[in-house]
């Protein structure tokens, strides 16, 4: 065999060495959620300082305790009902405070005739219609606060310190607040709204003594609701299961 015939093998391109895998870009650190028990302080405080006015807890519960969009539209309605509920007893308060609103004088007779700024038998023996209609409108929205104020608290250390599950009225795990929790709140100013219309004998001296009955109607008719709430839902559960 002549050299001639013999061929080169063809030259072989070095191997490009291995190149290290990218790296991905770095990530911010996740922002750590605030403890529960610091939450519940914070909502406490909040319910105390701006809860019965301005509903201040409501933004505690948006930024820190919401987990779902219905949570947050939950937290954003109840706190535009607050502020709704604020105008209307600041508006009925300034208007039967007017001369427009036609006062008139309340008396009553014990051991001598006394002068009462307002009693259950004055507002509907005495008072002008439109008086009449501004002062239940007025008290009307106050009916709101205070229940809101009370049943609002009584739900904090669950919505607070539950952070796994979504917010629900209390005894109604598997509830969405609205409407269930915004109905409890609804009959719960209906039945104060009666009581101090109708049922309570009040006057200027024994105001504290109606402030507490109507705590109490509020948290007996709030939590009437809440089981009648539970039931309904057992119910309905059930009957998807069968």
């Amino acid at each position: 065999m002549t050299s001639g015939s013999l061929t080169e093998p063809s030259a072989q391109p070095p191997k490009a060495p291995p190149q290290p895998p990218a790296k991905a870009p770095p990530q911010p650190p996740a922002k750590a959620s605030p403890p529960p028990h610091g939450v519940f302080l914070l909502a406490v405080v909040a319910w105390l300082g701006l809860g019965l006015l301005f509903g201040g807890h409501w933004w505690v519960l948006f930024a820190f305790v919401a987990r779902t969009p219905a949570d947050r539209r939950a937290c954003i309605l109840h706190f535009l009902l607050h502020t709704v509920a604020l105008l209307l007893t600041a508006g009925g308060g300034w208007y039967v405070r007017s001369p427009a609103a036609g006062y008139v004088q309340c008396t009553t007779l014990d051991t001598a005739l006394l002068n009462i700024s307002m009693s259950r038998d004055c507002l509907w023996a005495r008072q002008p219609t439109r008086y009449i209609v501004m002062y239940v409108m007025h008290f009307v929205g106050g009916g709101w606060l205070l229940s809101s104020f009370v049943l609002d608290f009584v739900h904090l250390p669950g919505w607070t310190l539950s952070r796994d599950r979504p917010m629900a009225p209390l005894f109604c795990p598997d509830a969405p607040l609205v409407p269930q929790y915004t109905a409890a709140v609804c009959t719960a100013v209906v039945a104060v709204t009666l009581t101090w219309t109708t049922a309570f004998p009040w006057d200027d001296f024994n105001l504290n003594q109606l402030l507490a009955v109507l705590i109490g109607v509020i948290l007996a008719v709030g939590t009437a609701c809440l089981l009648v709430i539970r039931l309904a839902s057992r119910r309905r559960a059930t009957a998807r299961g069968t």
